[in-house]
């Protein structure tokens, strides 16, 4: 092998901008990776949606972007840049795309891959990037890593010889990677006694990072002044507005505390399906006034409001099959020693410490979220030396999940191997 590595990242999230909703991670870890090898030349080939018009390909300065098209007429690929599984949750009709996403990622994986100038394939995550990429790899002699997230390979549980896929594609990959146990125990559910010793030692447990830049005090000013949050004590959540967010629980919560505490304000950054259904909650309990959504938001105002925050809120729920990976939200928050409550159901409840770096409650349970947030709220209202130790121990927390550490250890734990 030369002294450079070629790499082609295959993905279904991919933002076409600074401004897109999209989650950035997948974009965001071909940057770091980069930054911290240079010797990397990283391709990125995701899907064209109808959400937004990008060129067939681009060039970036750490990374080049392939953009297949999967569906037509092209205005109805609408399967891809809001999440494939709110999509068909959203529009069943959505599922008649599926087969044409599976055979174009195959093809635009494959075509990349037979020039012969790559020297792996990295997948972002098993469904249906692990699949399309484990056929192409296999034609043409690549070697394949990938991650799993969430529950990206639990989904092909009810099809036939599912288990033969899974743990194949497993046993082809040179490594894998996944950011938490109950991650892992999705795709573990596939294998037996007799194959799961052979999974497990490709596996590194590596979760995606984050990078927060340092948020002026005047950004943080600014969206107090702009929304309105002058000596508000501030609850804070971003994400996607969809059911396993589990942010009906959290207003639900946010009405009872508010009845005790007018001083307090929801703040639910992000968009989804399930808003008008959120704000028409808020409403009939009687908290809309006190209750914020922003849709979603990027850049100054995003940061400012996570720096107004006065808790961050990560009430996730699972919902069939369908589960958090490690959510950034965690991970930013985190970074800047800001107080987290979240769910056992998010995978942060894996790395943090109930008391010492963040306040852990019962997934879909109203009544331990309250007192979760209270617990968190009548920390930051007590002794300074005590809320001094709390935010070293949160950041302290937060400096593991920096780019800069996990683009290493993602490194390692994948790119490293075909070396």
């Amino acid at each position: 092998m030369s002294d450079r590595t070629n790499v082609l990242f295959t993905t279904s999230t991919m933002p076409s901008s600074d401004t897109d909703p999209v989650p950035a991670f997948v974009r965001d870890e071909a940057i770091w990776m980069k930054k911290c090898y240079p010797e990397l030349d990283i391709t990125i080939l995701a899907p064209h949606n109808a959400y937004n018009s990008v060129p067939e390909y681009a060039k970036h300065t750490h990374y080049d972007e392939y953009r297949f098209h999967y569906f037509w007429p092209f205005r109805f690929e609408k399967l891809t840049g809001k999440g494939i599984q709110p999509a068909l949750k959203k529009h069943k009709w959505l599922y008649i795309e599926l087969p044409g996403l599976f055979i174009a990622e195959f093809f635009a994986t494959w075509k990349l891959l037979r020039r012969g100038t790559y020297d792996v394939v990295y997948a972002h995550w098993f469904t249906p990037q692990a699949i399309t990429a484990a056929l192409a790899a296999k034609l043409t002699n690549t070697p394949l890593v990938f991650d799993t997230q969430a529950s990206d390979a639990i989904v092909l549980k009810k099809l036939p010889l599912a288990r033969k896929l899974v743990v194949g594609i497993c046993r082809q990959a040179v490594a894998y990677t996944a950011p938490s146990q109950q991650t892992l125990d999705k795709l573990l559910y596939f294998t037996d006694d007799s194959n799961r010793a052979d999974v497990l030692s490709k596996l590194s447990m590596v979760p995606y990072g984050t990078s927060v830049p340092s948020i002026p005090r005047s950004d943080i000013t600014a969206v107090v002044k702009k929304y309105k949050l002058q000596d508000k004590k501030i609850l804070y959540f971003i994400g996607r507005l969809v059911d396993r967010k589990g942010v009906d629980f959290l207003i639900k919560s946010f009405a009872e505390l508010y009845a005790k505490d007018p001083s307090l304000h929801l703040v639910i950054v992000g968009d989804g399906q399930m808003k008008d259904e959120l704000v028409t909650l808020a409403d009939s309990l009687n908290v809309t006034d006190s209750v914020l959504f922003t849709g979603f938001l990027t850049g100054k105002e995003r940061y400012g409001l996570l720096g107004a925050a006065t808790v961050c809120v990560i009430p996730s729920i699972n919902v069939g099959d369908q589960s958090e990976g490690l959510p950034v939200v965690f991970m930013e928050a985190a970074s800047i020693g800001k107080p987290v409550v979240l769910s056992n159901a998010t995978g942060a409840h894996e790395v943090a410490t109930d008391g010492k770096d963040a306040f852990i409650v019962t997934a879909g349970d109203t009544k331990s979220l309250t007192e979760g947030i209270t617990r968190a709220l009548r920390l930051l209202a007590s002794d300074a030396n005590k809320v001094s130790r709390f935010t070293k121990n949160v950041m302290a927390l937060g400096e593991t999940f920096q780019w800069e550490s996990i683009a290493r250890r993602r490194y390692k734990a994948l790119i490293e191997r075909i070396r």
